[in-house]
């Protein structure tokens, strides 16, 4: 018991210090893990969604709002009339977006709880969670709204974790994301964030953390103050009709001091499993692994590429042998990818 009052007497000093800051603003609504499975159609704001790219600034939302989400959808697909808010919609293109919602779902994600999940129409890819939306909108951007308790004047640290599955034929998929207030400004000295984090069918398996450190700007009007963080998240390339999106809790801290290494963004690799990954697919029974600068591919049968985190073919052999060894020059983080094999390398 001594130990533990000393240690808990060691972070009550360095609190008062200020060494240990982050605080926790993390909304009701952007916690996902403590939500039931089904459909997270509550989480959305609907009467700010938009047949556009943006929804229209300033953003109005409910007082005392603890997070919630809205969605925008620009023409194509399904959505042909641009500029509507959802009142204005004909009915065709409110259904549309009442699908989208309603599609969206909680859903079981072992370990890491709970998860947001949205399922194009168009997915091939077998996952069994989700529900696929039955139209198809390319064009389509989630909006994230906090709490309406956040600090103005204040630095923060805004995360998201998320994987995407893509059907194989993707090319050019990517997360945007704009971190703007309730004026689409105030962040960074007036302006706004914006980050785009490219996805590959070849990482369907793994998940990523975009994290950002802001500025949120002090602001005396009462609408600024009313919704003082948005962000701004489009699915580019296919995602929303080709693929699946899972998201685990979105978080906000508030901090001391920005971390430039979180300026635009820090991107992290992650360790995390939820419970439809795996890692070997098919019937291939090759073995890889890493030792030094080199890894090692036992018993492929079929062509061995090597990516890079961001995508990029690095090699590739065809074996002729049943021990196959590239020599990198970089450490870092790779894929080695053998028909439908895929294995994250890591040295």
């Amino acid at each position: 018991m001594k130990c533990k009052s000393l240690l808990l007497g060691v972070s009550a000093i360095l609190c008062s210090m200020g060494q240990v800051s982050a605080q926790d603003f993390t909304p009701a609504n952007w916690k996902f893990s403590e939500m039931k499975t089904g459909s997270a159609s509550s989480l959305f704001v609907k009467e700010t969604c938009k047949s556009a790219w943006n929804i229209g600034f300033p953003y109005r939302a409910a007082d005392n709002m603890n997070g919630a989400m809205t969605l925008s959808i620009a023409p194509g697909g399904d959505i042909v009339t641009a500029g509507k808010l959802y009142a204005d919609m004909a009915d065709a293109e409110k259904a549309v977006f009442d699908d989208f919602i309603q599609s969206a779902s909680i859903v079981p994600g072992g370990d890491l709880g709970n998860l947001f999940c949205i399922k194009g129409k168009d997915l091939t890819e077998e996952d069994a969670r989700g529900v696929k939306h039955a139209y198809n909108a390319p064009n389509t951007t989630l909006w994230f709204f906090s709490g309406t308790d956040l600090p103005l004047a204040s630095n923060y640290r805004v995360s998201f974790s998320f994987r995407t599955i893509l059907n194989p034929d993707v090319i050019g998929a990517a997360l945007s994301f704009t971190m703007a207030t309730s004026h689409y400004d105030g962040v960074d000295d007036g302006s706004y964030r914006q980050k785009e984090v490219e996805c590959y069918p070849e990482f369907n398996e793994y998940w990523t953390t975009a994290a950002f450190d802001i500025a949120i700007e002090d602001n005396t009007d009462a609408k600024y103050a009313e919704l003082p963080l948005v962000v701004k998240l489009f699915l580019k390339g296919g995602i929303a009709d080709k693929g699946m999106l899972l998201l685990k809790d979105v978080t906000i801290t508030k901090i001391n001091q920005i971390d430039n290494t979180y300026v635009p963004a820090k991107i992290i690799e992650e360790d995390f499993v939820d419970t439809s990954i795996s890692s070997t697919r098919g019937n291939n029974n090759v073995l890889i692994w890493s030792e030094g600068n080199e890894i090692t591919v036992l018993d492929a049968k079929e062509k061995i590429e090597v990516y890079s985190f961001n995508g990029t073919l690095i090699a590739e052999k065809t074996p002729d042998f049943e021990v196959t060894t590239f020599k990198l020059d970089q450490r870092g983080v790779y894929l080695v990818k053998v028909g439908d094999t895929c294995k994250k390398i890591v040295f």
